[in-house]
């Protein structure tokens, strides 16, 4: 199918471009024929012989895997939750089911990450957590649940008394000074909060690296001047920024536009 229609096949890295139709018993197609299935009348379902009910189950039993360090199990239903998210676009009949998966596999998911994964086998596993941003957030109100709603929520109030305070510090004031009343406001609450709290040295792939205050911005915001291409300044990132940072088009202090920068890649 996806040779016959190149412009259907998943371009996602890593995979055969077929996954989102047909992967070991997930994908659209599968999904659409069990929902056929479901919807026969009863006398045209074809009953499952009881011996393959008990083996299926013994399987699923055979295979449930007890991580070391956790207390819960993975379970196959875990995978099959995440292909189900991986390979159905969210619609606005189906992102409530994407939500509760996404809960629903927390803990599968964490297990992969706390391996040390790259961020773009996270995002190749889990791609609706670029379709979805609030994915994003959900996972931190997963991971904090006392602390979630205590940044985003409250910057609008927070940012100003951040600028404030820092105006106390000799090294930030000298950099809230630089921007003018109708620069943007976040970005200045954002390199009084980089200058507050920089760490003189930073630890890179197992090494000990000294950092200036100037360079620690540098790990939350980098600025290219506009009409740079962006995808090539991603790619020529110095391998220090090991971290996501943010990807800062035009003007120093008043951006036109972000982009998150995951590696080498743009988002």
């Amino acid at each position: 199918m996806v040779q016959m229609f190149p412009a259907v096949k998943d371009t996602t890295p890593g995979l055969e471009g077929h996954e989102h139709f047909y992967n070991n018993g997930s994908g659209f197609l599968e999904y659409k024929l069990k929902n056929s299935r479901m919807s026969l009348p009863q006398d045209k379902k074809k009953r499952k012989r009881r011996s393959r009910q008990e083996l299926e189950v013994a399987a699923k039993s055979a295979k449930t895997v007890v991580a070391e360090d956790e207390e819960e199990p993975i379970t196959p239903g875990d995978q099959e939750k995440v292909d189900w998210m991986r390979y159905s676009p969210p619609t606005g009949d189906n992102q409530k089911k994407h939500r509760d998966l996404f809960i629903d596999t927390f803990s599968f998911r964490r297990k992969i990450i706390n391996g040390s994964p790259t961020i773009t086998d996270v995002l190749c596993q889990f791609p609706r957590l670029q379709d979805m941003p609030e994915l994003i957030n959900l996972e931190f109100q997963l991971l904090y649940p006392d602390q979630c709603d205590n940044f985003i929520s409250r910057w609008g109030r927070m940012k100003e008394q951040i600028i404030l305070a820092g105006e106390g510090n000799a090294s930030v004031l000298v950099q809230i000074q630089k921007f003018q009343p109708d620069d943007n406001r976040d970005l200045c609450a954002l390199t009084a909060l980089a200058f507050a709290l920089h760490k003189s040295v930073v630890q890179v792939r197992g090494t000990s690296t000294s950092s200036s205050r100037e360079n620690s911005l540098l790990f939350l915001v980098q600025s290219i001047p506009e009409g740079t291409d962006v995808e090539a300044a991603a790619k020529a990132k110095k391998p220090v920024y090991q971290q996501p940072f943010l990807l800062a088009l035009g003007p120093a202090r008043r951006p036109v536009q972000y982009f998150a920068v995951l590696e080498t890649e743009i988002h």
